[in-house]
């Protein structure tokens, strides 16, 4: 019997999966250089990934994106695009692994050896996965809500030092406008390639396109205000020299002293986000290699996918991330997404 999760609980993941990016990437690209242009283009190619998986989940009915790679390609050419995605299900896990290590290392000021924050976060996201997506919805409806709650709650407070001349417009350079715009629409929202890996396990009133398109909303007008936010409060100068743009920005607002613990609030977020994240890459990558293997089940290859996700944490960050994770983000969020599109409408005309 697969777990099952609510409508409001795969929203939950699906808002928690993509509001994580704005602790683990720099999304402020376009924002920081003032370049709308980018933004907009960003915005266009986001709206054009959200079509094409959403027209992937309709035309695949009851099956998900991996069962549907198995179904329709030979069995050699499906498992080197299902290996595919799942070594991006492992990149994605380890580049957010390292990012919520280093905040971490920088929020309890290194008092607390790397390596030990490490192990222990990466064993409890494998004992989680391992629990199925229901166990880690509930996490995520905690961390969607204080996420939300806390970005509110700190725009309202901060509108008196926002500083709008940051919003001025500028003309982009010809070589910065096709990567800024790339960026900015494939870090948020490429990678929800993967969640159409896990989106499947609902209940009966629950739809797996209903789920995609509110959580892709929802987060993506939460990376927005987040954003804007941080461009209003530090300013370029602070984006550019800031580790950590979010949390930087609540300082910024001075609520610290309204809310005395608040520093523990953003610790909670940054770690119930990351850890969702981190989880559903670890299932959706147990489905990946389930699928390759023709195997019903995948839960014993948690523990060395998560062990493998420990390991990419450490090398990660001394590879080109511009350069090698775009490329790769973009063969496996539109490249592939789009063929295999294409390659579903032409088997429907030609079976027509």
């Amino acid at each position: 019997m697969k777990s099952k999760i609510s409508l409001a609980s795969g929203v939950c993941i699906c808002v928690s999966f993509v509001t994580s990016n704005y602790i683990i990437y720099n999304t402020n690209t376009a924002l920081l250089e003032s370049d709308w242009t980018c933004l907009i283009l960003g915005f266009i190619l986001s709206i054009t990934l959200f079509a094409i998986y959403s027209a992937i989940m309709i035309e695949s009915q009851k099956l998900t994106f991996f069962e549907l790679i198995n179904g329709m390609f030979s069995p050699l050419f499906a498992k080197i695009i299902l290996a595919s995605y799942l070594g991006f299900a492992l990149i994605c896990a380890g580049y957010c692994l390292r990012a919520l290590m280093d905040f971490c290392y920088f929020f309890f000021q290194g008092s607390i050896p790397f390596i030990i924050l490490s192990l222990v976060f990466i064993l409890l996201c494998i004992y989680t996965a391992e629990k199925g997506v229901s166990a880690i919805a509930k996490f995520a409806i905690i961390g969607a809500i204080i996420s939300a709650g806390l970005i509110a709650f700190s725009v309202l407070l901060g509108v008196k030092d926002f500083d709008f001349s940051y919003l001025s417009l500028a003309i982009p350079s010809t070589s910065s406008l096709t990567q800024n715009s790339i960026k900015t629409a494939l870090v948020p929202f490429g990678e929800l390639i993967i969640l159409t890996g896990v989106l499947h396990c609902h209940q009966k009133h629950s739809k797996p396109l209903r789920i995609f398109l509110r959580g892709g909303f929802i987060g993506a007008l939460i990376l927005l205000i987040t954003s804007v936010r941080n461009l209003l409060l530090l300013g370029h100068g602070g984006l550019k020299t800031s580790q950590f743009p979010s949390y930087s920005a609540l300082s910024v607002v001075g609520i610290a002293d309204f809310l005395s613990n608040l520093e523990l609030f953003a610790l909670a977020v940054y770690i119930i986000l990351c850890f969702t994240k981190i989880c559903i890459c670890l299932i959706s990558a147990k489905n990946a290699i389930s699928k390759m293997l023709n195997k019903s089940s995948g839960k014993k290859y948690v523990l060395p996918l998560g062990i493998a996700v420990l390991i990419l944490s450490f090398i990660l960050p001394k590879l080109q991330f511009n350069s090698a994770y775009l490329a790769l983000c973009f063969a496996l969020s539109f490249i592939i997404p789009l063929f295999i599109l294409f390659a579903i409408k032409s088997q429907k005309k030609t079976a027509g």
